[in-house]
């Protein structure tokens, strides 16, 4: 079974920011309701259509722009730069595979497009009414099972918004605990080699040439190797796994091979 996570390919960007800076509590505790602000369906109705006029990847062949209602719930009116008009974020599904997000700026009589790119929003962090931060989620489909983690920062320059964004460690195929930690463990490898694997079990199948991966595993740990513990699950045996961070990935490890140091804030 495919497991998937986070993929943030965020306009002009190279290499990779540390997966220990990406705070995954944010992507459990996130609603829209908590920063959406009220609207109208006549509001989310003109949206859509503003959309359509602008962009064809919502021109879903034999669907037309009167189908509001398979389109309205992915838009969500905010405040993100400060000048009191609302802007809007639209995040979901479009008419290829996967899900499309757009940030646009209201401009009184318009509006302007300052984002667009595959995926869906899961966290964003808005502060008297300029957004700071956001986290996308976006998984891979088809053949491609990459995925990516990452946050991206957004600057406003001269009135002009803009993001510096950055991709995370490589998350693909790992399976989610349910909840996390409300406060994460700092630990590390207490053996020479740790398997980390893409679920809470011991799954040694055959190599898979397709995916070159044999069963669930997904890499190894070196003894001393520094981890983020975000959550610990038993399996079918038993045995305690703990999901965790390093500075390049996320996965499941044994637990009686990590020392537990401290709790991180």
């Amino acid at each position: 079974m495919r497991y998937s996570f986070l993929i943030i390919l965020l306009l002009s960007i190279s290499g990779h920011a540390r997966a220990e800076d990406f705070d995954l509590r944010k992507l459990y505790a996130f609603q829209w309701s908590n920063v959406e602000l009220p609207s109208t369906i006549e509001e989310k109705r003109a949206i859509i259509d503003f959309i359509h006029s602008k962009d064809s990847l919502l021109l879903c062949e034999g669907r037309d722009s009167t189908e509001y209602e398979h389109f309205m719930d992915y838009v969500h009116f905010v405040h993100i730069n400060g000048d009191h008009l609302l802007d809007v974020i639209y995040s979901g599904e479009y008419c290829g595979e996967g899900v499309l997000t757009y940030i646009f700026l209201n401009k009184g009589s318009s509006y302007e497009f300052v984002y667009k790119d595959m995926g869906e929003i899961k966290h964003l962090d808005i502060q008297s009414k300029i957004l700071k931060e956001f986290y996308i989620e976006h998984s891979g489909c088809c053949d491609d099972i990459s995925v990516y983690a990452g946050v991206c920062t957004a600057y406003d320059s001269a009135n002009n918004l803009r993001f510096d964004c950055k991709p995370g460690a490589d998350y693909s195929w790992v399976k989610l605990p349910s909840a996390l930690y409300p406060n994460p463990k700092l630990g590390n490898v207490s053996v020479e080699k740790l398997t980390l694997r893409m679920s809470p079990k011991i799954e040694n199948s055959p190599y898979d040439e397709n995916y070159e991966i044999h069963g669930n595993i997904i890499g190894t740990l070196s003894n001393k190797e520094k981890t983020t513990i975000w959550a610990d699950e038993k399996d079918s045996k038993g045995r305690k796994w703990y999901f965790i961070q390093t500075s390049l990935t996320l996965g499941w490890v044994m637990a009686k091979y990590i020392k537990i140091e401290s709790t991180k804030r």
